[in-house]
């Protein structure tokens, strides 16, 4: 199950990214967590990705919960240093 997951969020990362490496193919993010990393990547607040993207703020948060836990990160500056390692390009 958790294999099929893995791969599940490796297609939507390729998919989003056509042209990303194969690490970042391999990150465990889904579309939305890459949408919105990028947009904290960009400087952006909770407040100001959820209008944006027209989702409540807790769901940004949940979002980034999500995030930081699948990339092992404790704040918002070291999980976008972890997917630019990974080969996504945030910014």
């Amino acid at each position: 199950m958790r294999a099929m997951q893995a791969t599940a969020a490796a297609t939507e990362i390729a998919a989003f990214m056509p042209g990303a490496g194969l690490a970042a193919r391999q990150m465990p993010l889904t579309r939305r967590e890459v949408h919105i990393l990028t947009a904290v990547a960009k400087g952006l607040g909770n407040k100001e990705i959820a209008k944006g993207l027209g989702i409540s703020e807790n769901t940004v948060r949940n979002h980034l919960v999500h995030t930081f836990d699948k990339l092992k990160a404790r704040n918002r500056t070291e999980a976008v240093m972890k997917a630019i390692g990974f080969g996504l390009q945030v910014i």
